[in-house]
């Protein structure tokens, strides 16, 4: 695992801990709120297209390589 893996996981767990205990709290003003919230999409939307990325690079160096056994297992 690579440092930005690392780091990018412990955003996301930063991000759902503030959550919850901004939940507790009750009184965040609305700004806030929708500055938490467009922070937590915005981590959403990169981890979607780096795994979307992923999908597709992995088969096709598979199927580069000549790893077919791999390629057909990885595909299902």
């Amino acid at each position: 695992m690579n440092l930005l893996g690392v780091a990018m996981g412990l955003y996301a767990g930063l991000t759902v801990y503030l959550g919850f205990a901004i939940l507790a709290i009750r009184n965040i003003s609305r700004e806030r709120l929708g500055m938490l919230n467009a922070m937590a999409g915005g981590l959403l939307g990169y981890l979607f297209a780096e795994i979307s990325v992923e999908l597709v690079e992995k088969p096709e160096e598979m199927a580069m390589e000549g790893r077919w056994l791999d390629y057909t297992q990885y595909m299902l």
